[in-house]
């Protein structure tokens, strides 16, 4: 009994993805042991930032990478020789953001179990902040028009942690955003849905 309590305990903790909080656009993915890693996408450009609580993940053994898949609904802003920047929604243009890595950076909080050894423990707070490789978005303008900037306004996003170069933990969503929101150089939250399994 108490083994089947553990799988059924190991098999929710790993493959429930869940909303922490709609409004800070966290997407939330629980480990076995309290360690918990959140997810949050955002505009100017794409960015990714994974926050990996309750684990040391930092250096050579742990990596986080974040991607697209090629979407065809960018919003691209075009500058002119002029200066004047102009926004454009293409359609047929299909660009992929990503792949880019990055080592988290770790810091230990409060030593929440007394036992003065934070290593690898509760107090271990690690993030990883990415700006997305911006892909070749001169297809999206006019003749002697500039591709300052482009954003997705819907994708399918990966972002994946490998720690210890043994454990990969994948963490996808189909994520959306109101073209309308979408200005240049400003952060905006995308709202992020667990796709469907196969």
């Amino acid at each position: 009994m108490f083994k089947q309590a553990m799988i059924g305990l190991f098999t929710i903790s790993v493959v429930a993805i869940c909303w922490n909080n709609a409004n800070a656009g966290c997407l939330q993915y629980r480990i076995v042991g309290g360690s918990n890693m959140c997810v949050k996408w955002s505009t100017a450009g794409v960015k990714c930032e994974v926050q990996i609580n309750g684990q040391n993940c930092e250096g050579e053994g742990c990596t986080v990478t974040c991607s697209t898949d090629p979407t065809n609904n960018n919003i691209a802003f075009c500058q002119s020789l002029s200066g004047t920047v102009r926004r454009t929604c293409p359609t047929t243009t299909f660009l992929t953001y990503g792949p880019t890595s990055e080592s988290p950076s770790c810091t230990t909080g409060n030593d929440n179990d007394g036992d003065d050894n934070d290593e690898g423990g509760s107090g271990q707070h690690c993030t990883a902040s990415i700006t997305l490789t911006n892909p070749d978005c001169s297809s999206c303008c006019n003749t002697g028009e500039t591709c300052v900037d482009v954003t997705p306004a819907n994708m399918h996003a990966t972002a994946e942690v490998s720690v210890d170069e043994s454990s990969d933990f994948f963490l996808e969503a189909d994520c959306t955003i109101d073209p309308k929101k979408i200005q240049l150089n400003q952060s905006r939250p995308y709202n992020c849905t667990i796709p469907p399994p196969d």
